[in-house]
Order: structure tokens, then sequence, then C-alpha cells
């Protein structure tokens, strides 16, 4: 019996999970969806609503924050979680656990999508920076306070501070149509009229720097 490896996507496309194409991927289905997932499988406080969309916009705003030098790492930083509309948002642990049998498709729908967007993949290193920080803010807001949390989830020495507060509050009250504009207008910025909508040129945009210089920026 053939293996159905198909799955149809919000606004009606096809997506292929054994031969991904970069045009599968549409930034209109990314940000509808990333609204639609729980972080932490939904195990946040009911009066913490926050989803994959606010993870991502949180990992942005944390970016241009406390690393302005590398700011123009923002599509990156929104879009690091993009392959996770088709696959769900799996707890770190369960990643872990799957190893490279999760990995090797992750890394391959997530390179597909930087193709598509003119981004820089491997994703740089400040992003998982923000990443992480961005999970300490959260697990401190949204997580029941236990031992559990405090010893294994959150990062040693994290501190909540009224600043990550704010940046929180702020996201809270985004949604889709404020992570796509916020997306488009960071893809202009970055290709001016080589990128439409999601759609590459015949030319793709030159990057200016390697993987390699990018991991040790």
């Amino acid at each position: 019996m053939a293996t159905n490896a198909y799955s149809m996507t919000f606004h009606g496309d096809v997506f292929d999970f054994v031969n991904p194409k970069p045009e599968m991927f549409s930034m209109e289905t990314i940000a509808h969806v990333m609204f639609k997932i729980p972080r932490w499988n939904g195990h946040l406080a009911d009066d913490f609503p926050w989803t994959l969309g606010h993870h991502s916009l949180l990992v942005h705003d944390l970016l241009q924050k406390y690393r302005p030098e590398q700011a123009e790492f923002g599509p990156e930083a929104l879009c690091h979680d993009g392959s996770e509309v088709l696959t769900g948002d799996p707890p770190g642990p369960f990643k872990r656990l799957l190893g490279e049998a999760y990995k090797v498709h992750e890394r391959k729908y997530d390179s597909c999508m930087a193709e598509q967007f003119g981004l820089y993949y491997p994703w740089p290193r400040v992003i998982k920076e923000m990443d992480i920080l961005s999970q300490d803010i959260e697990g401190s807001m949204g997580l029941r306070p236990c031992p559990l949390r405090d010893e294994h989830i959150l990062s040693p020495g994290f501190v909540l501070t009224d600043e990550h507060r704010v940046l929180v509050h702020d996201v809270m009250h985004k949604d889709a149509n404020d992570f796509l504009h916020t997306l488009k207008g960071e893809l202009t910025a970055r290709w001016g009229n080589a990128l439409q909508l999601g759609k590459p040129s015949s030319e793709e945009p030159a990057l200016s720097r390697s993987p390699a210089e990018l991991q040790s920026a």
C-alpha cells in the first residue's frame, strides 16, 4: 500500500512531506496557521494565550531590543519555526528523543522555506540565543510555578524583568495580520523588488555572508 505523504494547507495548497519544494511555502499560510498552534502544547495558563505566532514575534522583538547590531536577521527570527505550521510544535524533549530522525526532516523543510523567502540558513546563532530567551520568558510567565519548572525548564540564572513583561504584553495583542505585515516589511527592506509576496525572482538574491560566517556572528 502506498504511503500518503501529502497534506493540505489552510489556503488549499498541497505539501509533500517526502519531496518538499520551496514554492510549497506561503507567507500567508505561515502567518495564519502560526496563530492557531499553541506553544508548550497548550500547557500554559489560561490567562496566557500564547501561540507559535506570538513566540516568533517575541523572538523578533527580543532580537531588535537586545541584539540591534544583528537586527538584519529579523526575517529569520520570524520564520525560525515556520516549518512547524506543517509538523506542529513538538515539545523539545520529544524532538530530542527522536534525534536525527526528526532533525533530518526539519532541516529539509526549513531549507525549502529559507530558499522560498530568501532567508539565511542555517539560522544565525543569535536566533537560537533569542529563541532560548523567549522560552525562558514564556515559561516564567505561563507555566505553573514548581521545582520542575525552575530546575529543569528555565535556563540557570534566568531572571524575569519588567522589560520582558512589557515585550510580552505588546506581542500578546498582535495577530496573524501583524505578523504578515512585519515579515513583508522585513523582506522588502532586505531584497527590495527581488522578492514579491514570498515568490523569489528568477535570479535568486545573493547572500552577503556564508552560513559558516553567520554561525560565528
